[in-house]
């Protein structure tokens, strides 16, 4: 009798945490389905990130990217990560300050390379108002560039690990 029950009991609470962690996954493929992805490499650009990166097309339709980097190598080649996205479609950035969190025009900041700050994707990338690039770059190393100074040269990756799509 006693195995009986405990059979029974088992199989309760096996069909139980079944369905729960089919609930789980569930929620998770339904919340994914409306985040964007990084344009360059798929990963999917998380909203609330210090990284975060838009890049706005003429007409307000925007890209995003999990990381400045991404977006500034999408910037400078579209035409090699998209087929329908030419240099002159591309109206501006929006980067965020790293320090503030506030949203800005990319050719109104500073952009910290090389320093010892990782991203999403490894060393990324660090966009920073003028106010706050110099004390920023004391503390993480780094060259101070002004948008018009970056390149495809200088955004290109540095080092292994930086996958693309």
């Amino acid at each position: 009798m006693k195995y009986i029950a405990m059979t029974i009991m088992t199989l309760i609470l096996g069909t139980s945490l079944v369905a729960e962690m089919g609930q789980s996954h569930e929620r998770e493929v339904n919340t994914q389905k409306n985040r964007p992805r990084c344009a360059v490499c798929g990963m999917f650009a998380d909203m609330d990130t210090m990284f975060m990166t838009e890049v706005v097309l003429k007409g307000e339709k925007r890209a995003y990217f999990e990381s400045p980097r991404h977006a500034l190598m999408f910037y400078f080649e579209p035409e090699k990560y998209s087929n329908s996205v030419r240099k002159e479609d591309i109206s501006h950035i929006l980067v965020r300050d790293y320090i503030t969190g506030r949203k800005a025009i990319a050719d109104t900041m500073m952009f910290l390379i090389d320093s010892d700050v990782k991203g999403p994707m490894g060393k990324d990338i660090v966009p920073l108002s003028k106010e706050n690039a110099k004390g920023f770059q004391k503390k993480h190393g780094g060259r101070l560039l002004k948008f018009g100074e970056l390149n495809p040269e200088v955004v290109k990756p540095k080092g292994k690990g930086h996958m693309m799509k």
